[in-house]
């Protein structure tokens, strides 16, 4: 953004999208989980939990906004908001999506990637056989969860709030179309269809998808369960691409961590390549419809200056 008053217009045009957008999925949720015929298992105290954390972040945003304006401080505490609330209504939304029922696509996947020549457990073994390699795609892979709050805190507090807008609305955006492809191909991990063991995390994620599957959705214990595509692989090219123009010395590294992210993969997570393929070509896809958006904003944002 080219100047104060364009920045200005533009991110308040991208908070009214933002706040649209979770509306929008959280109304959805209601609808779907009211008119459904499912079972529907929750926990009450977990929801007023997740209430209260949200309200913890957007009270304190909203007295930074009348009484002590800071733009770094209120960009951190609203998008923390906008993670926390978008992340909540679109796990939900990921379930409900996936008691359409479409027919398994886990062969295909498999297919597809031994004629690209690669075999999913040659790969978790070579990992597993390599005790410091496989610590380090481990901790590759666990430091996704860590990653979005860093992007959003990191932007927020060096001032670069139209980075930290372009990174929230690529990730709602790639949410939104990983939800819309995983109901339309849903897959079983590669640890299922090899039939090797899953881990802890694995065999909750496959139960969840048998589960819902067969019409129950129980949010007590919401785990990830779309397999294709990856959306980890997603949020680590999205994390590539926001910091691309950042300081090598910190660039490099968050380079290097979201490569070995995209193979631990395969190596730890339970994906096919393909799955990962998939997470990659989504997160091009946001990264291209956040900047029509933002180039739509602007345009109008000039005009009326």
């Amino acid at each position: 953004m080219e100047n104060n008053e364009v920045f200005s217009k533009s991110s308040v045009i991208y908070t009214k999208i933002q706040w649209a957008l979770v509306f929008f999925i959280f109304f959805i949720d209601v609808v779907w989980l009211s008119f459904s015929s499912f079972k529907l298992y929750y926990d009450l105290r977990d929801l007023w939990i997740y209430v209260l954390i949200l309200l913890s972040l957007y009270i304190p945003y909203l007295l930074y906004k009348k009484y002590r304006p800071n733009l770094n401080i209120m960009a951190a505490l609203l998008s923390s908001c906008w993670l926390l609330s978008f992340s909540g209504a679109a796990l939900i939304l990921s379930y409900l999506a996936d008691t359409t029922n479409e027919p398994l696509v886990t062969a295909h996947l498999a297919s597809m990637d031994r004629y690209l020549g690669v075999y999913s457990p040659s790969i978790v073994m070579w990992g597993k056989e390599n005790e410091w390699i496989n610590l380090i795609l481990v901790f590759s892979y666990a430091c996704f969860l860590f990653q979005k709050p860093f992007v959003l805190l990191y932007f927020a507090f060096v001032g670069k709030i139209d980075y930290q807008q372009s990174f929230m609305m690529q990730y709602m955006i790639a949410g939104l179309l990983t939800i819309l492809l995983g109901a339309a191909f849903p897959a079983e991990g590669t640890y299922a269809w090899y039939h090797f063991h899953p881990n802890a995390g694995q065999s909750g994620d496959l139960k969840s998808l048998y589960e819902v599957r067969n019409h129950i959705v129980d949010l007590r214990t919401l785990t990830g369960i779309i397999e294709f595509p990856s959306f980890h692989t997603v949020m680590g090219a999205l994390t590539i691409c926001i910091f691309r123009n950042e300081k090598k010395v910190i660039f490099i590294p968050i380079l290097i961590l979201n490569i070995l992210l995209f193979i631990s993969c395969v190596s730890h997570g339970g994906h096919f390549l393909m799955d990962v393929l998939g997470g990659i070509l989504v997160a091009a896809v946001a990264i291209g419809i956040e900047i029509l958006i933002f180039k739509s904003i602007k345009r109008v944002s000039l005009k009326k200056s």
